[in-house]
């Protein structure tokens, strides 16, 4: 992870904020997975991410970040397009 102060005194405003989005996602979908329904979706991530920080994530972000989440504790992302 890039030094995110180096970042922000260096000028390259743009990647610290890309950083900050990415780690309050990721945070977010932390809370999910901890106290959200059994199987999250990136649609309730969306929603839980905008009323906790205002952040308006895409739908890949969304599905980035939760599948990241789950992944990392033995969990898969259900698709219910299958």
């Amino acid at each position: 992870m890039p030094d995110l102060l180096a970042l922000a005194l260096t000028g390259d405003i743009d990647r610290y904020r890309q950083a900050r989005r990415r780690r309050r996602a990721m945070r977010c979908a932390r809370h999910i997975r901890l106290h959200g329904p059994c199987d999250p979706t990136p649609a309730d991530l969306t929603a839980y991410t905008y009323g906790a920080t205002g952040i308006r994530l895409t739908d890949d972000e969304a599905r980035d970040a939760l599948t990241a989440e789950l992944l990392a504790h033995g969990r898969r992302l259900t698709d219910p397009d299958l």
